[in-house]
């Protein structure tokens, strides 16, 4: 079915509900009893994401929508007007990154539940570009997944904020009520009053401030009438308000000053900090800059020098491409072992994932203090903390007292190690990843924390104890493994560690997930997730063997 006669059966269906909805009284009331705690209502055009948060999302206390209740009492609705109707119930609201165009789809990436849709909206490329974020309702209407309602763009700047609200109410959210989609269903006007926040009171900037830069682009669109097509004149405007938002703004600058700017600092600034994050946004911006700048300097001939510079920095752009690859590596750890995740859903590992996540939100919003050798918390900041978890984390009494340092300690240190956080001037900060690792998937979030982990240097440093003794203990971990029941007793006499290094050891595996062990020093099993990271530990230990033939090989082996 086509795209026209789609949006013709989906209206024909929405007008059908909408109707139920007026004539059952209870919209009035609703709106009121969500206006006292969401704000953005009470601006222009919240009418929209209320309106579709009645169709789609209401449920009463039966757990019926409107949807529900017009299917059970209308019976002149038609199996076609039924399913568009239901797939309109199971909508929700997440936030997307358009990733490219196949008319009449566009490939679309679910940031918030690491899903990727073909969407069905001809000529959208037209409006949006690669790497764009949307708020946006996403829905099945009949066989076809699409974009119902207000579609809402989200600017850059605002994204981390958005990410972050988000994510802090979901942990805060019972999480036996389901997955983060679930969530999402439930929370769409939260949603709306988190964009409408982060996007318009934190980072829209004054109208007094934006006039001049509209003027400028006004004369640059004009200049690009002549020459490109509506979509690259749309994708050059879009991209200098992006590099005016990011570098010119915060000093009260115009468009016309990029001639002050060091364009290799900005472009170098702009890829380690993610604003850049693939290699076509990279070339975009370069053809955004040559034709701005090429304008500017047809009349002021000061700007020849700083397209001079643009053009030094075009020819090294291979250069950068490498680092925005190399930057943008961090959901790439193992991806056959992320799969397997999928499938195993553990409450354990999900809580110290959730408890690392508090973690890193806490220090997002509060640096966190380090004692001078720089390695614990200090007590004063650990007692903040420790409020802020939910899993149970004891340190069981060994002979010689505490086994061990505290689980934030062990999060510091994990945090460190994924360049999550840093250290900077005695205090835990976080880094320009942090943002993107809170926006992964559980999966690829446990996948990185095994990774890191299993690395003997990681093991080390966390133990206090040698490179060797490192690899003892994961060596007799793997030996003593293979059964389904395994021995304390056993693991200290193959890696001849310390009673207390080897209970510390089996403890934070305790703490992930990996294993079961009720106490300090018992036997403890392999748990689901345990069983299965085995073997990647096994494959991560295994030598890498140089698989290039080279040419002087390849004639002896002829």
């Amino acid at each position: 079915m086509d795209h026209d006669k789609l949006q013709e059966l989906e209206n024909l269906a929405t007008e059908k509900l909408i109707d139920y909805i007026n004539n059952d009284g209870r919209a009035s009331k609703l709106f009121q009893e969500n206006y006292e705690e969401y704000e953005f209502l009470d601006m222009e055009r919240s009418h929209i994401p209320f309106n579709l948060w009645l169709c789609c999302d209401y449920r009463d206390q039966s757990g019926r929508g409107f949807v529900h209740r017009l299917i059970e009492t209308d019976r002149n609705i038609s199996p076609i007007q039924r399913e568009i109707l239901l797939g309109k119930a199971e909508s929700f609201v997440t936030i997307l990154e358009i990733k490219d165009f196949y008319e009449p789809y566009a490939v679309a990436f679910d940031v918030l539940n690491h899903t990727e849709y073909r969407l069905l909206e001809p000529r959208v490329s037209v409006i949006l570009k690669k790497g764009d974020y949307l708020l946006a309702r996403v829905g099945k209407v009949l066989s076809s997944v699409r974009m119902l309602g207000e579609v809402n763009f989200i600017p850059r700047s605002a994204l981390p904020y958005l990410l972050r609200e988000v994510i802090r109410r979901y942990n805060d959210t019972d999480m036996t009520r389901g997955d983060m989609k679930s969530f999402l269903k439930t929370n769409s006007l939260f949603l709306y009053e988190s964009y409408y926040h982060t996007a318009y009171e934190n980072h829209e900037p004054d109208e007094g401030d934006m006039l001049p830069i509209y003027d400028e682009m006004d004369e640059f669109e004009e200049y690009l009438s002549l020459k490109s097509s509506q979509e690259g004149i749309e994708r050059h405007l879009s991209n200098l308000i992006e590099l005016y938002e990011y570098e010119l703004a915060d000093d009260g600058a115009s468009l016309k000053d990029l001639n002050k700017v060091n364009l290799k600092e900005m472009l170098q600034d702009m890829i380690s900090e993610k604003f850049i994050t693939t290699p076509l946004m990279l070339s975009s911006y370069f053809s955004t800059l040559r034709e701005y700048l090429g304008f500017l300097a047809k009349n002021d001939k000061t700007y020849r020098r700083s397209l001079a510079e643009l053009q030094s920095l075009s020819q090294e752009r291979f250069r950068y491409v490498k680092e925005i690859l190399r930057q943008n590596r961090l959901s790439q750890g193992d991806p056959l072992l992320s799969i397997r995740l999928r499938e195993i859903d553990y409450k354990p590992t999900n809580t110290y994932l959730d408890d690392f996540d508090r973690f890193l939100l806490y220090v997002y919003e509060t640096p966190v203090g380090l004692a001078e050798n720089r390695r614990t918390i200090k007590r004063k900041d650990l007692n903040g903390l420790s409020r802020f978890l939910d899993g149970e984390y004891p340190m069981l009494s060994s002979r010689r007292g505490s086994t061990g340092v505290t689980i934030l300690d062990f999060f510091s240190k994990m945090g460190v190690d994924l360049k999550l956080l840093r250290v900077k001037e005695g205090q835990l900060v976080v880094t320009s990843r942090t943002d993107e690792y809170l926006g992964l998937s559980r999966e690829d979030k446990l996948t990185m924390h095994l990774k890191c982990f299993w690395k003997s240097g990681f093991i080390r440093g966390v133990l206090g104890v040698s490179l060797a003794d490192a690899r003892r203990i994961k060596k007799a971990y793997l030996q003593i493994t293979r059964t389904t029941t395994s021995s304390m007793y056993e693991l200290l006499e193959l890696s001849e560690a310390e009673e207390d290094h080897a209970a510390h050891f089996v403890r934070l595996l305790n703490f992930m997930g990996i294993v079961d062990q009720r106490g300090w020093g018992e036997n403890f099993v392999q748990t689901p997730i345990g069983r299965l990271a085995r073997a990647h530990f096994l494959e991560w230990d295994r030598p890498t063997r140089d698989k290039v033939i080279h040419l002087k090989q390849y004639k002896t082996n002829k």
